[in-house]
């Protein structure tokens, strides 16, 4: 897990990236935030101890239950299976990926990373409903995947299929920008900004400025004199 600037995000989306795969093994947030002002809000202690203790008991069950090793001190692995129901919404949802593979409208980048979304619902689905398992009032089995752990596993995944279509748009929206720029580089940044205008009327006015190294005010005020 980590963070990485937009800017320097949009270097990784090329060609070659999309080809080989690399950018499809990416999951990523990238939520609309402004910065803040300074507040004295603070996380609830009571709720930092529970997460403190919720992670320990999690480590502990699994050290004690759930991980057995063999013979030769190796670790015995352990099959999780769907429940009848969880099944069914395992297959309705493979099958709806594999719908929008063989689209005629689906965008062909997003193509690319539909494959993946079908083997990393399945580990959500895990996921999720080991750490159900482990709060919920009326304990159950970890590795018997329910029904319910698969429609959430079903919302991450298109979670994460919506925000790499907002950063594969984004990326678009900046090498387009940057094309332009390039081609008009001998003219000063005003008339540039007037190129962008006449190509592009709604171009991204805080990616513009960016790129040009000048506040989205100077941007907006340039619109103004050139309209």
């Amino acid at each position: 897990m980590g963070g990485i600037q937009p800017g320097i995000l949009n270097q990784f989306y090329t060609e070659e990236n999309k080809d080989n795969g690399f950018i499809d093994r990416i999951l990523t947030c990238y939520p609309d935030v402004d910065v803040e002002r300074y507040n004295d809000n603070e996380m609830d202690a009571e709720l930092l101890q529970w997460y403190e203790d919720f992670i320990i008991d999690m480590y502990q069950k699994v050290k004690r239950n759930v991980v057995k090793y063999d013979n030769e001190n190796q670790i015995e692995s352990i099959i999780a299976v769907f429940t009848e129901s969880a099944k069914k919404e395992w297959m309705r949802i493979h099958d709806e990926i594999t719908d929008m593979q063989n689209s005629a409208t689906e965008n062909e980048y997003m193509k690319s990373m539909l494959p993946k979304q079908k083997s990393y619902i399945p580990r959500f689905a895990l996921l999720i409903n080991t750490l159900d398992s482990m709060t919920a009032a009326d304990p159950f089995p970890f590795d018997i995947i329910c029904k319910e752990s698969v429609l959430k596993a079903e919302r991450l995944s298109k979670y994460f299929i919506n925000m790499a279509k907002k950063i594969k748009l984004k990326s678009t929206e900046t090498f387009e920008l940057k094309k332009i720029l390039y081609t008009n580089k001998s003219k000063n940044k005003k008339d540039q900004v007037q190129e962008l205008m006449q190509l592009n009327p709604d171009f991204n006015r805080s990616e513009a400025a960016d790129l040009l190294g000048v506040s989205r005010q100077t941007i907006n005020n340039w619109i103004k004199e050139i309209k």
